[in-house]
């Protein structure tokens, strides 16, 4: 579903990106890691068409560069760090949004479009929400707006910068188990940016991390989530926690306590 072959992005004389080459097979869900400036945002920005790049990105076996804007806003959706919201707009408006994409020209809304954001309603506990500006919002709860206006959009192709960064520990888990299961219902592909590392390594199928712009290591979280790779790269220490659900990565302490 995504194909990166050597992007690189440069702003004012400086790499953000360079040489990365990225591959998400439909249906999977990829994570990318990496230190902060490491380029994951930049990333994200560039294979959604909101960023110039260099190199070439595919989408649905497509040059982005030759989809036009229609096109590409029903293939891939993005639930982007600091989301641009009209003022004034209350939650159902801006839901309904998502459904532009479909709409034919000249046509207003239909049963359909409303049956859409009525589905992601109920599926993100935002009902009580519904007529209350954005604004109004906590920073929570405007995060699952923002993402249920992805999920109103109905791509095949998501994709989430730090889509837990501003929810309590009930709602991440909360979010990340309902994109799960959309992934699984609705055939997604999913390719997120995330800072915890053990919710990366929980839920996404594959890791893929950042340094300096550049793809530093790749594979399972396994592979990459390992107190070496972690601290040749965050410089933290870390010990690697195994067990029937997975890995935890729990950062130690410099000193020892006394």
């Amino acid at each position: 579903m995504i194909t990166c072959g050597g992007v690189g992005v440069v702003v004012d004389d400086t790499t953000l990106l360079a040489d990365v080459d990225l591959h998400v097979s439909p249906g999977e869900w990829v994570c990318v890691l990496g230190p902060n400036g490491a380029g994951k945002s930049t990333l994200i920005r560039a294979i959604s068409g909101a960023a110039d790049h260099l190199g070439e990105v595919a989408l649905a076996g497509r040059p982005a560069d030759g989809l036009r804007a229609r096109e590409r806003a029903r293939t891939v959706a993005l639930v982007p760090q600091t989301p641009v919201i009209p003022a004034g707009m209350a939650v159902d408006d801006y839901l309904l949004l998502g459904r532009t994409p479909h709409l034919r020209r000249f046509r207003t809304e239909s049963a359909e479009d409303f049956a859409a954001v009525d589905s992601v309603v109920e599926r993100l506990h935002l009902a009580a929400l519904r007529s209350r500006p954005i604004e109004s919002l906590s920073g929570g709860e405007r995060q699952r707006v923002v993402l249920g206006l992805a999920l109103v959009q109905d791509t095949p192709l998501l994709l989430l910068d730090e889509p837990t960064s501003a929810l309590d520990i009930g709602h991440q888990q909360e979010v990340l188990e309902l994109v799960d299961e959309l992934r699984v219902e609705r055939s997604l592909t999913v390719l997120s940016t995330m800072h915890d590392l053990t919710l990366a390594g929980q839920y996404a199928d594959r890791l893929v991390l950042l340094a300096g712009g550049r793809v530093v290591a790749e594979g399972a979280a396994s592979e990459v989530l390992t107190a070496e790779v972690l601290k040749a790269h965050f410089g933290v220490s870390v010990r690697i926690v195994h067990d029937d659900d997975g890995l935890s990565v729990l950062p130690l302490r410099r000193r020892p306590v006394r």
